[in-house]
């Protein structure tokens, strides 16, 4: 009989252990970082930190796969109308610089086309900008004052306080740009009144950030403008529209959530080099696509943590402290502290524990007392002994 209890004891502290060990929460395994060393880090440094990660049971997302998943049919086409306007861009300041202003004006449309076409695209609205200016130069030069102001008309309209290189254009080109704007002011001013759901989204308008929904934009030029509204965890909505002077042009969108992982537009060198406030978000969606705990950058002889359960950057550690020491991994071992519970003020005879406990006692004396006052028993015979 002995030999089972043990065994049964036996059984049951390896059941216990068997819980613990297996229990969800437990296993560091469970804790995924992706890794983001910038170039510039030696690589021995950035191989014993991870050697120091993996050694103590974390799972690393490196670089290398993310590059090759977030890689999606937008951002390469992205990349491909980037590509094509540059070289239409090359070209027509080939013709321009050789006084071929037919030529010149072809490619100038072209590049005009496709970046009013895409606006939406930071990059290629600073082009379509660039590209204004250049076909204004092209029609001056022949003498297509109408075209010229059109032009012109809608640079201004799109940054109204923009201002030329007064040693790079002729001094008659800059005297027409002050005239278009004298007439843009004159036609007049509109209103944007900007909903979207979920409100407080980001509302760009031809490019520049300019508040969070609901959001009421007055003294807009007449003409037509590109708006922009995104916020994080939907998908950002993009459009044109023309103002007239007087107008009050009411917008009201509902943003569709994302599906997949979404860097808006970030490479993971930007997300590596970029300013930590700007790369909170896409870092942040990223993360919830992978599943992530934590994102620890290497950055100029530093690395800096961002918790995704929180949100927030911790501080800075120096890698000359995380290089070959523990530092990082106390650090993302770390734990806040819980705020003390309050302490009621309650008499020890009154808790039930007391009551409990004190009750189970009085149970075992008296079963005790009982079983010691009866007579033993012979087990073999029956009889009771004298």
């Amino acid at each position: 009989m002995r030999t089972s209890g043990s065994g049964q004891g036996k059984c049951a502290w390896l059941l216990a252990f068997a819980l613990v060990a297996f229990s969800p929460g437990i296993s560091l395994g469970d804790t995924r970082i992706l890794l983001l060393p910038e170039e510039a880090v030696p690589v021995a440094s950035s191989q014993a930190i991870q050697e120091e990660l993996r050694g103590n049971g974390f799972t690393l997302v490196l670089p290398e796969k993310i590059n090759e998943l977030v890689i999606t049919p937008e951002m390469q086409s992205r990349k491909q109308r980037l590509f094509d306007v540059q070289n239409i861009l090359e070209a027509a300041e080939g013709f321009f610089l050789d006084f071929d202003f037919s030529a010149a004006e072809e490619n100038y449309v072209r590049a005009r086309n496709v970046c009013e076409t895409f606006a939406e695209d930071p990059a290629l609205f600073t082009i379509l900008l660039k590209t204004y200016i250049r076909l204004a130069e092209v029609y001056d030069q022949q003498g297509r004052d109408d075209f010229r102001d059109l032009e012109l008309r809608k640079a201004l309209v799109l940054q109204p306080k923009m201002v030329l290189d007064k040693a790079e254009f002729a001094p008659e080109f800059l005297a027409n740009i002050e005239r278009v704007r004298s007439g843009l002011v004159s036609a007049g001013y509109g209103t944007l009144n900007v909903q979207s759901l979920p409100e407080g989204a980001k509302v760009s308008l031809n490019g520049f950030p300019l508040c969070n929904t609901p959001c009421l934009l007055q003294n807009i030029l007449s003409g037509a403008h590109y708006l922009r509204i995104k916020a994080h965890g939907y998908r950002a909505h993009w459009q044109r529209f023309d103002m007239a002077g007087g107008a009050v042009l009411p917008i009201s969108v509902r943003l569709p959530e994302k599906t997949g992982i979404d860097l808006d537009g970030h490479s993971v060198d930007e997300l590596i080099l970029a300013d930590k406030d700007k790369v909170r978000e896409p870092l942040l969606a990223l993360g919830q696509g992978y599943e992530l705990d934590f994102v620890v950058r290497i950055v100029s002889e530093r690395i800096q943590i961002l918790q995704m359960s929180s949100g927030q950057w911790q501080e800075d550690l120096p890698l000359s402290e995380v290089a070959g020491g523990k530092a990082l991994v106390q650090r993302l071992n770390f734990k806040p502290v819980a705020e003390p519970k309050k302490v009621e003020s309650v008499a020890w005879y009154s808790r039930w524990q007391v009551q409990v406990g004190v009750g189970m006692g009085i149970l075992a004396a008296g079963l005790g007392t009982y079983y010691l006052l009866q007579e033993p028993t012979d087990v073999i015979h029956g009889s009771v002994h004298p």
